[in-house]
């Protein structure tokens, strides 16, 4: 799954040492994070969001990106079972 460290690395204007460094790790990591062959955990992604003063989500979507997947879930058909509960209260 592609991911924006590398954005908001640059954007803090550090270099993958220095991110290494404030995360207790090494720079092969952060590479391989940026490059996406390694995956990130739950815990780095949180202190990756910290680091950026970011939310976690923003790792993997930027803003628009969040608008695309919201608008493509609100046109998913209701379950039959939603349907059926609007049928029982309407009579």
């Amino acid at each position: 799954m592609p991911n924006r460290i590398r954005y908001f690395r640059e954007r803090a204007r550090l270099t993958q040492a220095e991110v290494a460094t404030l995360l207790g790790t090494d720079e092969t990591s952060v590479s391989r994070w940026e490059n996406g062959s390694r995956a990130l955990t739950p815990p780095i992604i949180e202190r990756l969001a910290r680091l950026f003063k970011i939310q976690s989500w923003e790792l993997f979507l930027d803003r628009d990106g969040l608008r695309r997947l919201k608008a493509d879930t609100d046109v998913m058909p209701q379950r039959k079972n939603d349907q059926t509960a609007e049928v029982s209260r309407d009579r």
